[in-house]
């Protein structure tokens, strides 16, 4: 028995041409083996890598790391990440010609969200898009679709709308009869709102 490998006996002695019996088969079968390693493809990771022997009996446990789970159905053994991850410190998207430096890029750190555009965006910081606990950067992009969060004063549950409060209700008439005519009083609600100038 070598390497994990049946040999039969010298033949130069004449040995080879000797029965084998039962006890010497059952050895020769506990005996058998096979080398398992670990190992890695393109920019995957490995550690502990060594060539080990296992024997015949022995079982091989397929463990699932951090962030992923293992789903065994017979002799068939499937990884998945968990659909909460947990303990990273980054992770980048790349679109297909990221390697050529002139892909969309989005990275998220703990730090925050960094989105950097295509075709060479990188030499100009300023259109990356950022939201880090540096402060928000839109990237020479216009920011739309923002709720208003104004409200009257001593009202916290009502926004200005285009029927109650809105703000282009609001004007500026400066005549004569005083600065204040034309503005209305926001402390009161819809209908009973009143003139500032009387």
């Amino acid at each position: 028995m070598t390497g994990g490998k049946v040999t039969a006996p010298d033949t130069t002695n004449g040995d080879g041409k000797k029965l084998v019996d039962a006890s010497g088969l059952a050895t020769a079968l506990n005996s058998l083996s096979w080398t398992a390693t670990a190992g890695k493809d393109a920019d995957g990771d490995a550690e502990g890598q060594s060539n080990q022997e296992v024997k015949a009996g022995e079982t091989v446990t397929f463990k699932a790391g951090k962030n992923l789970k293992v789903k065994q159905e017979g002799a068939n053994f499937t990884y998945s990440l968990k659909d909460t991850l947990t303990g990273l410190t980054s992770i980048t998207l790349n679109d297909a010609t990221a390697n050529g430096g002139n892909g969309a890029k989005t990275e998220i750190t703990k730090d925050g969200l960094t989105i950097t555009p295509a075709n060479g965006a990188g030499t100009n910081n300023a259109n990356i898009i950022s939201v880090t606990i540096s402060g928000i950067s839109a990237g020479n992009k216009a920011i739309t679709n923002v709720a208003s969060g104004l409200n009257a004063y001593g009202d916290t549950n009502t926004n200005f709308d285009a029927t109650a409060n809105s703000a282009t209700d609001l004007t500026r008439q400066f005549d004569a009869n005083g600065a204040y005519d034309g503005l209305l009083n926001l402390n009161e609600k819809g209908a009973n709102k009143k003139s500032l100038g009387g």
